[in-house]
């Protein structure tokens, strides 16, 4: 039994999804929003950044604790701006480990000419940091320092 006014065909159901898409980009928009809030916001990590009257106290302080080796041009080196020069990097290795030995705070800064080449630097420095890599750096310069 069949009334008249009955389709055949039933009709295939559809999503729309346009709908969804604006609610879901709606809640991206929002999170976006939040999270911007929160990094930049009063709750962001304080940093206290040191005076200039602090800096050159600490400076003081540690650069005297400091065994500064400057490398020559000339292979040489010298140490803490005496005029002491050594000629190799075996007998600065002797100096710098009886460093390291008595002074259990102090590090070591390797300093270089300009006319130095880099692999040399590098060379001395992993020589260095073999007999203690934790206090041996290397010291750079600004340029209006010089």
């Amino acid at each position: 039994m069949r009334f008249k006014h009955q389709n055949n065909q039933q009709s295939i159901p559809s999503i729309n999804l346009i709908p969804m898409l604006n609610v879901m980009m709606s809640v991206l928009a929002f999170f976006v929003l939040v999270s911007l809030n929160l990094t930049t916001g009063s709750q962001g990590v304080k940093v206290e950044l040191p005076s200039d009257e602090e800096t050159t106290e600490t400076s003081m302080d540690t650069e005297s604790k400091n065994l500064i080796v400057t490398l020559k041009s000339d292979d040489s080196f010298m140490i803490n701006q005496y005029k002491q020069r050594i000629e190799t990097p075996e007998q600065l290795k002797i100096i710098v480990q009886d460093y390291l030995i008595k002074e259990k705070t102090g590090t070591v800064l390797l300093m270089a000419d300009k006319t130095v080449s880099y692999k040399q630097v590098i060379d001395i420095l992993i020589q260095l940091k073999q007999l203690e890599k934790d206090r041996v750096s290397l010291a750079i310069t600004a340029e209006n320092q010089e």
